[in-house]
């Protein structure tokens, strides 16, 4: 699925130079259905541990999107006193679908690896990947994501979303 929606792409390891590669690694999870059943999921999670100040993301793209609860709070109460209709949007996998503004090169996959080696072009050349896409783990997907959901609704002509003071996952609609 991530190559298909072009999370990254193959590029010589000797034409980034001596940038650091991001590693990388799949979580594991059983999650149990209501008929007892268990799926197992599996996610690839960048290791932004491993990821450079100033070289693979800059300082002010630190950013956790989270809403303090008084907010909700205060959302809900004010909606309900004015009789107001109230609605949430979520962007499913928001740091999958975000677009990286720096270049960020990962360690190849572990299961592209062959023999304890990693993947190898034509010429013989060691392959990275360019990630092209945020993925969680790294330092600057959040900031991406959020940018994204701030592009999406600004770009819905028939409301204007505006962020609210200071609480920067709260937003209000103008009819």
């Amino acid at each position: 699925m991530l190559e298909k929606q072009g999370t990254w792409k193959l590029v010589p390891r000797i034409s980034i130079g001596k940038t650091k590669l991001v590693r990388c690694k799949y979580v594991f999870k059983n999650k149990r259905i209501k008929d007892g059943e268990t799926i197992f999921k599996s996610r690839l999670v960048a290791c932004g541990y491993s990821q450079v100040a100033g070289e693979s993301f800059s300082l002010d793209e630190l950013y956790a999107s989270v809403v303090a609860h008084s907010s909700i709070r205060f959302l809900l109460s004010y909606g309900c006193q004015n009789g107001m209709l109230i609605s949430q949007a979520d962007i499913t996998s928001a740091y999958l679908q975000s677009k990286l503004d720096d270049e960020v090169y990962m360690v190849p996959r572990p299961d592209m690896w062959e023999n304890g080696k990693p993947p190898v072009d034509e010429l013989g050349n060691e392959l990275c990947l360019k990630l092209e896409r945020g993925l969680c783990g790294l330092k600057q997907s959040g900031f991406c994501g959020r940018k994204l959901s701030r592009n999406l609704f600004s770009a819905t002509r028939w409301v204007l979303w505006k962020q609210r003071g200071t609480a920067t996952c709260t937003s209000r609609s103008f009819d």
